[in-house]
C-alpha cells in the first residue's frame, strides 16, 4: 500500500502561477477535446480531421476543399494527406450534419449551425486563453497534488519507471476529478452551494445569500464554526476584516470576547490565516495574494 502523508511535504507556494506555455497548454487541451468528442464520431480519423479543420471554418464562411487544404499548416496537411482526401472527409461530415454544402455554389461548404451550437462552447472553454489565465492559480494546486501522488507511487516502482509513475498519477487524478464532478453534479452545487463550501461562489452570485447567512446563526453549531462559515460566505477574494466579523455577530448578542476568542482559536488551529492587509481567510489552498 502506498502512503501519502497528510503533512505538507514540500515548499511549493500555492500562490505561484505555474508557467504554462501556450504550445504546451494547447497541445494538452486538444488531447482533452479529442477524448471529450470521441463518442460523437464514427471513427477516430474523422474526429481528428474535424478537429484540424474546425479552427479554419468556425466563422461559418463558405469554403472549397481546395482553399481549405491550402489554409492548413504543413503538419495538418500531412495528417489529412491530400485535397481529394479532405473532400471525401467533408462529404462524410455533411452526412453527419456537421458540415453543410451551399446549394448555390458547387463544391462549397461551411460549418453547419448544428456543429456551431454543439462545439463552439467546448472549443472556447478548452482552447481559449481566458480560461487558462483565470485557472493558473488553481493549476498550481494540481502541480502539488501530482507531485505528492507521484512521490507516493514511486515507492512501488524501480528507479527507471518514472514515466509509468506519472502515467498512473494522471489516471488517478482524472479518476478523482470524474468522481468529484459526478458527485457535486448530483448535489446540485450550481443551484445552492453547501454552507461548509471550501470554494464558495463570490457573494454577488448568491441568490440565497441571506438564507445562507441565517443558517450560520440558526444552526446548533459552535461559535468557532459559525465564524469559519461566515468568513467563507463573505470572502470576496481579499479576506474578511476582524471588525466585520465582530459587527456581524454582535448584532445577535454574541459577546465581543467570545468572538475574539473564536477567531484566535481558529487561527491557532490553522483553520484561518491572515492576508498582508490583516484580514482573515479560511485555509483552503492559498489563493494569489493570500
Amino acid at each position: 500500500m502506498i502512503h501519502i502523508s497528510e503533512e505538507r511535504i514540500c515548499d511549493l507556494d500555492y500562490g505561484v502561477r505555474p508557467d504554462i506555455s501556450d504550445t504546451v497548454y494547447q497541445e494538452a487541451a486538444r488531447l482533452a477535446v479529442r477524448s471529450l468528442l470521441e463518442d460523437k464520431f464514427e471513427n477516430f480519423k474523422l474526429r481528428d480531421v474535424f478537429l484540424i479543420i474546425y479552427p479554419h471554418i468556425q466563422d461559418q464562411r463558405g469554403f472549397t476543399p481546395y482553399k481549405l487544404f491550402r489554409a492548413l499548416s504543413k503538419k495538418e496537411k500531412e495528417k489529412i494527406k491530400s485535397g481529394p482526401a479532405l473532400a471525401n472527409y467533408l462529404e462524410r461530415l455533411v452526412k453527419m450534419e456537421l458540415i453543410e454544402q451551399l446549394p448555390e455554389v458547387q463544391a462549397t461548404y461551411r460549418l453547419s449551425r448544428v456543429a456551431e451550437v454543439e462545439f463552439r462552447r467546448i472549443f472556447q472553454v478548452l482552447l481559449g486563453r481566458h480560461f487558462i489565465e483565470s485557472l493558473k492559480s488553481y493549476y498550481s494546486q494540481i502541480y502539488a497534488l501530482s507531485c505528492v501522488i507521484a512521490r507516493g507511487l514511486k515507492e512501488e516502482y524501480p528507479n527507471d519507471r518514472d514515466l509509468e509513475v506519472f502515467d498512473l498519477t494522471r489516471v488517478l487524478i482524472e479518476t478523482g476529478v470524474r468522481v468529484a464532478c459526478d458527485d457535486v453534479l448530483y448535489k446540485r452545487v450550481l443551484v445552492r452551494p453547501c454552507v461548509r463550501c471550501f470554494y464558495p461562489v463570490r457573494r454577488e452570485s448568491f441568490t440565497l445569500e441571506q438564507d445562507l447567512l441565517d443558517e450560520v446563526i440558526e444552526q446548533d453549531i459552535s461559535v468557532k464554526e459559525r465564524i469559519r462559515r461566515f468568513i467563507l460566505l463573505m470572502d470576496q477574494g481579499k479576506g474578511v476584516a476582524s471588525g466585520a466579523i465582530l459587527a456581524y455577530f454582535q448584532q445577535f448578542s454574541f459577546p465581543h470576547k467570545t468572538i475574539e476568542e473564536g477567531i484566535a482559536r481558529l487561527y491557532r488551529m490553522g483553520e484561518l490565516y491572515r492576508t498582508q492587509e490583516g484580514d482573515y481567510k479560511v485555509w483552503r489552498l492559498r489563493e494569489i495574494g493570500g
